[in-house]
C-alpha cells in the first residue's frame, strides 16, 4: 500500500477455500495463526487503514490461495 497523508479503506477479498490470517502494518508487519485478524473463505471486508500502514502480512490456515486487496477513499 502507498503511504497517505490520511486513513483509506481497504477492501479484502479472500478468494482461498479457507480461513486467511491478515496483519497490516509496516514493512516488518507479520501475521500469526494465533493473533492475526481471521477472513473466512470467501469473504469480503472492508479495513480502515491508517496513514502508516504500507505492507500487509497474511498466513493461511492451511494449503496456500490468492487474497486480493482494493485501495479506496471515501464512499
Amino acid at each position: 500500500l502507498p503511504v497517505v497523508a490520511a486513513s483509506r479503506s481497504v477492501r479484502v477479498y479472500n478468494a482461498t477455500d479457507v480461513v486467511v490470517f491478515l496483519e497490516f502494518g509496516i514493512s516488518t508487519v507479520e501475521a500469526a495463526v494465533a493473533t492475526s485478524m481471521p477472513f473466512g473463505p470467501g469473504a469480503v471486508e472492508y479495513v480502515e487503514c491508517g496513514p502508516a500502514v504500507t505492507h500487509v502480512a497474511g498466513i493461511t490456515s492451511a494449503g496456500s490461495g490468492t487474497v486480493y486487496f482494493t485501495e479506496g477513499y471515501g464512499n
